[in-house]
């Protein structure tokens, strides 16, 4: 059996902004916006609490701290749209 390498794809903007505007407006669209700028598993989005997220001030970003992998999410941006 042929095994193959594991990749990681992200979604371009022009991507992303083609599924958001496919989506009607309201808390399914702000849910799918927050996965997709967050990388949260979907069953860990609604779990979350504000102890599980430290706010970097200097950086504009947040890390989830409780996460499947025990692996905090770093890097974390864009959580706020317009």
């Amino acid at each position: 059996m042929k095994r193959y390498a594991a990749r990681t794809r992200y979604l371009s903007p022009e991507e992303e902004a083609q599924l958001l505007s496919a989506l009607p407006a309201g808390i399914k669209r702000d849910a799918v916006a927050f996965l997709m700028d967050t990388g949260a598993r979907v069953n860990e989005a609604p779990t979350l609490t504000w102890d599980d997220l430290k706010h970097h001030p200097k950086l504009d970003r947040v890390t989830f701290f409780r996460t499947k992998t025990m692996i905090p999410l770093a890097n974390t941006s864009g959580l706020v749209r317009s």
